[in-house]
């Protein structure tokens, strides 16, 4: 039998300042697993310039995932950053902005039950 061990880090409060050490322990981890790519969420870019920095010189891409343009705009100059140190950087709509509106719209009213009846039907 084969028994795989890992260690689980826990912050013991949410926060930027978490940041640098998640970083740290991502990398640590990537570069043992011969990961190649690494997907970071990031906001404004300030995460992201963070991961890439840490990445650069390993040969592990870093792709970084902002928020949609509607809700928080990639800060100029982290985005110049990322740009610089080569990360990939992903913005689009969110998937489900003005989902709830338009089934409120057509329905007169939104429901989980009506929502997951509709789904089922669709894809039946």
């Amino acid at each position: 039998m084969s028994v795989l061990k890992r260690t689980l880090y826990l912050f013991r409060e949410p926060g930027e300042k978490n940041t640098g050490k998640a970083v740290e322990i991502a990398k640590k981890r990537t570069l043992e697993e011969g990961i190649k790519h690494v997907v970071v969420a990031s906001a404004r870019g300030r995460t992201g310039v963070k991961a890439a920095q840490a990445f650069r010189g390993t040969g592990v891409k870093v792709v970084v995932v902002a928020e949609s343009p509607e809700w928080a705009e990639l800060e100029e100059a982290s985005l110049r950053k990322l740009k610089a140190l080569k990360a990939t950087v992903l913005r689009g709509v969110h998937a489900f902005h003005g989902v709830e509106k338009s089934y409120t719209a057509l329905r007169g009213g939104a429901s989980i039950a009506g929502v997951a009846e509709d789904t089922l039907r669709r894809i039946s």
